[in-house]
C-alpha cells in the first residue's frame, strides 16, 4: 500500500471540508480534539530559522538566520513528545522548511513512526514536481505563503524577485500530484498596507484554482517592526478589507471564528522553546529540559487553555467573547501585554 494510499480516514475527511481546517489544524477543532486527556490536538514546530526570502512581515528578527539549526536527532525528539501529548498533527514551518535536506526523513518520521498526520508553511521556491510527488505521497497538507495576485508586490514584500512566480509555479506543481481536488492545498496572505486592497482579488484567483484561501493581520514583531509605518492598516482599513473578502466583519479575523490556537496548540521554536504561539514570545519551557506534557500542564498554558476568562478590558466583556478572544500575538506586539485587549480591533 503507498503512502497517499494509507491515509486516515480523518484526513481523507478533512479533504472534503470546505474550510482550511483541512490545512491549518490550529483554526478549528472537533469535540474530539478538545477531550480533556489530550494536551494539544496539533502543534507548530519551528524546524530551522533559516530562509532564502527576506519578507518584509516576518515575525523573526533579520539576524535569525544566523541561530544554530537543530539537529535531527532533536526533531525526532520534538516529534515524540508532540506525538506523546495526545497531538494528531505537526506543522512545519520555518524559516523555509524546504531547506532542510532531511526534510523528509523527518515527515517519514512522524508520518510512520508517529502516526501524526503532517502540515508544511512554505515559500513555494523549492516545490518542484519530484518536491510536489513526495509531498502528496505523504499525504503532506501544504499551505503556501501568497499575499497577492500582483507578482511586483510579492517580490516586494519577500524582498526577492521571483517571488511571485515561484508561488504559482509551486501551484502548478502541486495541482499535477493532486493538491486542490484529491488533496487539500491553501494560500495564506498577511494583510499589509501593500496588498490589502487587491486581497478580494487573489481570494477569487484561489478559488478559482481549488486553492483554499486565508489570511490574517500583519503582526508587528521580528523583521516586521522596522517596517510597522509601511505596513500596519487601521482598524477602519482592516475592517473594510474583511467586508470586501465576504466576511461580516464582526470579529478581526477573516473567518467566521476566530483564532483557537489558545485552547489545543502551542509553537516549539527550533531551540526548543515552547510558547503559545509563533507571535508570543514567551518561552514556558524547554523540552530538551522538561517534558512537553508538563510544560503544558504550567502556569502559561493555564492561562492560554483558559484564554477567554483572562483577557483583559474590552476584549473580556465583548459580546463575541465566545468565538473570538482577539488576536494575542498582535496585542503583545503592540502593548507588550498577551493578556491586553487587541488594540486594532473595531469592536473596543
Amino acid at each position: 500500500m503507498s503512502v497517499k494510499a494509507s491515509a486516515t480516514e480523518r484526513d481523507r475527511d478533512e479533504i472534503n471540508e470546505d474550510s482550511c481546517k483541512a490545512i491549518l489544524p490550529g483554526l478549528a477543532f472537533s469535540v474530539e480534539d478538545t477531550r480533556p486527556e489530550r494536551y494539544a490536538s496539533n502543534v507548530d514546530l519551528e524546524i530551522l530559522k533559516n530562509c532564502n526570502l527576506d519578507c518584509k512581515y516576518c515575525y523573526l528578527d533579520t539576524d535569525a538566520a544566523s541561530s544554530r539549526e537543530p539537529s535531527k536527532r532533536q526533531l525526532y525528539h520534538a516529534i515524540d513528545e508532540i506525538s506523546e501529548v495526545g497531538a494528531s498533527s505537526v506543522v512545519f514551518t520555518g524559516g523555509e522548511p524546504l531547506l532542510r535536506q532531511d526534510f523528509f526523513d523527518l515527515v517519514e518520521y512522524a508520518v510512520r513512526q508517529r502516526a501524526l498526520s503532517v502540515a508544511i508553511f512554505t515559500n513555494g521556491f523549492f516545490v518542484t514536481r519530484t518536491t510536489a510527488d513526495l509531498l502528496s505521497r505523504y499525504a503532506v497538507r501544504v499551505c503556501l505563503k501568497m499575499d497577492t495576485v500582483d507578482q511586483d508586490v510579492q517580490d516586494k514584500l519577500t524582498g526577492v524577485a521571483g517571488s511571485g512566480a515561484a508561488v504559482r509555479k509551486a501551484v502548478i506543481n502541486l495541482k499535477q500530484y493532486g493538491y486542490g481536488s484529491e488533496l487539500p492545498l491553501a494560500i495564506h496572505a498577511c494583510i499589509t498596507r501593500l496588498n490589502y486592497r487587491e486581497l478580494n482579488k487573489l481570494y477569487d484567483w484561489a478559488k478559482s484554482n481549488g486553492v483554499l484561501p486565508h489570511s490574517s493581520r500583519f503582526i508587528p514583531s521580528g523583521r516586521g517592526r522596522v517596517n510597522r509605518d509601511h505596513l500596519l492598516l487601521s482598524t477602519e482599513e482592516l475592517r473594510d478589507t474583511f467586508l470586501k473578502i465576504g466576511n461580516d466583519a464582526s470579529i478581526p479575523f477573516p473567518a467566521p471564528f476566530g483564532c483557537v490556537k489558545m485552547y489545543k496548540s502551542c509553537f516549539v521554536t527550533s531551540a526548543g522553546d515552547v510558547q503559545p504561539c509563533s507571535n508570543v514570545p514567551l518561552s514556558a519551557g524547554n523540552i530538551h529540559e522538561t517534558g512537553l506534557r508538563e510544560i503544558l500542564q504550567g502556569s502559561t498554558f493555564k492561562l492560554a487553555r483558559n484564554i477567554r476568562q483572562h483577557v483583559k478590558g474590552k476584549c473580556r466583556n465583548c459580546e463575541y467573547n465566545q468565538r473570538c478572544y482577539g488576536c494575542r500575538g498582535l496585542t503583545y506586539s503592540l502593548t507588550g501585554d498577551w493578556l491586553g485587549e487587541d488594540p486594532l480591533c473595531w469592536q473596543i
